[in-house]
């Protein structure tokens, strides 16, 4: 058994009262609340977490993402793992919900040479969806 961390790593500054009012604050909730200066701070915060994470004992982070949501500021979790990569020391990362090319395998690992020897695994919770219609006579 391993023992991984995982967090949503959410936007905690954004106004509640707006997002109680507009009744949602997934996907359509607009970014204009969105405070550049506090999410880098929280950016930074949660960087620092996961070093701490590693520091005690945790063997691996978890990462996903989600668009346009305050719950979860990871719109493209492939940057974050590999800021998580060049800071960490021997933690493995795993990609959850990460977009991938439809294959028969359910999981894939970078091949590229990395400094510490890690590979990034990504995972793909569903099965494949079916290629795109292609569209013709245009």
């Amino acid at each position: 058994m391993q023992l991984m961390y995982f967090t949503e790593q959410p936007m905690s500054t954004y106004p509640a009262d707006e997002g109680l009012k507009f009744g949602a604050t997934a996907l359509m909730f607009s970014n204009k609340y969105f405070d550049p200066v506090a999410g880098s701070r929280l950016y930074n915060e949660y960087i620092e977490h996961y070093i701490y994470a590693e520091e005690m004992g945790i063997e691996g982070f978890m990462l996903n993402e989600h668009h346009n949501a305050p719950f979860c500021m990871q719109a493209k979790c492939n940057i974050f793992a590999s800021i998580l990569a060049a800071v960490t020391k021997k933690a493995k990362i795993i990609l959850l919900g990460n977009p991938v090319i439809p294959t028969s395998r359910s999981t894939r690992r970078s091949t590229a040479p990395r400094r510490s020897g890690r590979s990034m695994t990504m995972s793909r919770p569903r099965p494949a969806l079916p290629a795109a219609p292609t569209i013709t006579g245009c």
